[in-house]
């Protein structure tokens, strides 16, 4: 591309070095400690075993599908995975 070509095109912003986001200015430090709990500090926590994990096969993946994953090294679904998985 030439000069005058790149010239015309607009800069990009450079990163000023910090990597925290900017604060806004409508927030408060008095709101947030006065902030009620969320819902989903209420959400009941459920820990499920992952001894017996169903393989991918299991859960009625295509074929193809599961040897890429076993080529990956991808081997057990994650618990989410299993449970969510059709």
């Amino acid at each position: 591309m030439s000069r005058q070509a790149s010239a015309a095109l607009p800069r990009r912003r450079t990163n000023t070095g910090s990597s925290r986001p900017r604060s806004t200015a409508s927030r408060s430090t008095a709101s947030r400690s006065t902030a009620s709990r969320s819902i989903w500090h209420d959400l009941p926590v459920s820990i499920v075993p992952t001894d017996n994990l169903p393989g991918f096969a299991d859960l009625g993946l295509a074929p193809s599908l599961v040897s890429a994953l076993g080529r990956a090294g991808i081997e057990t679904p994650f618990p989410i995975q299993a449970a969510t998985i059709p």
